[in-house]
């Protein structure tokens, strides 16, 4: 009997090639129910729910890196058909986390945008219309000619009631102070400038380089466990094949650019030595 069948028949390795497959699928099974907790209810065109999903994909693709380590190694403790197929089939599945993770980088920079556009342009409209409140009320404490009389424009705004204490007041008292008031109001208002401050914009630029380069991290993983279906190399080792084709004949341009740059430079040198009469070549014909 060989040795390949002694080990495909060692009921250790079985045991152990079964148990590391299973453990892979439970990791697999564990990694979509924690992205589906994050991203029910499926909102597609939401920024903040593009943005949940990434994080997510993101903070648990560990979980599911081990789990193809897994079931790569199971055939490899025992090696056998039926875990060389199955690891095979999931290896095809690879290729599409590979890529989605690499995609990461452009969705995420988009969703940002989208995400940023749509706070900035709701920022502005809460501050035109404290603005256009304020100018209201302005109205109505110059316009109006008792306290009664200004508690019925404030309700008509609508905007904030006077207080108890003010009702009783005549209104050149009151006046003064509300108009007061709404000018520090107003100052605070243009005070405040649309989008994110230094402290919120820093954090998010950290979260998003952490994230892209952690995505990419896991695409170039990912690839080292995945196969096309069909094929026999695994994604990395096709990536660098492509890259090192397309860089290869610009690095050899640039190659027969320096050697000819060289030759010339030599020629010259030769040829200025003959002028002046130190041509070496010269000194060795008369020895």
């Amino acid at each position: 009997m060989s040795d390949s069948n002694l080990l495909n028949q060692d009921p250790d390795r079985q045991a152990a090639g079964a148990m590391l497959y299973r453990i892979g699928l439970a990791l697999f099974v564990i990694f979509f129910m924690l992205i589906l907790s994050a991203v029910l209810p499926v909102k597609l065109i939401d920024p903040a729910w593009q943005l949940r999903l990434i994080r997510s994909l993101v903070n648990n693709g560990t979980i599911a890196l081990i789990g193809l380590v897994l079931v790569s190694l199971a055939p490899v403790v025992h090696p056998s058909e039926k875990l060389t197929s199955r690891r095979l089939r999931i290896a095809n599945l690879a290729v599409i986390a590979s890529i989605g993770f690499l995609l990461i980088v452009p969705l995420q920079g988009l969703a940002i945008w989208q995400g940023l556009t749509t706070f900035n342009q709701a920022q502005t409209r809460q501050l035109q219309g404290a603005k256009e409140k304020i100018e209201l009320i302005r109205k109505a404490v110059k316009d109006s000619r008792s306290t009664a009389d200004l508690q019925s424009r404030l309700q008509a705004i609508p905007g904030p009631s006077l207080p108890p204490l003010d009702t009783k007041q005549p209104i050149e008292v009151v006046r003064p102070q509300l108009l007061s008031m709404l000018d520090a109001a107003q100052g605070q208002v243009r005070q405040r400038s649309t989008g994110l401050s230094g402290e919120r914009l820093q954090q998010l630029i950290q979260e998003s380089a952490r994230v892209a380069i952690s995505s990419l991290a896991f695409a170039c993983a990912f690839a080292c466990g995945a196969v096309w279906p069909g094929g026999s190399r695994n994604l990395f080792d096709s990536w660098f094949s492509g890259i090192r084709k397309i860089t290869r004949p610009l690095l050899g341009a640039r190659g027969s650019t320096g050697a000819g740059r060289q030759g010339r430079k030599t020629a010259n040198q030769e040829y200025f030595e003959q002028i002046s009469g130190n041509d070496p070549r010269d000194s060795h014909s008369k020895r």
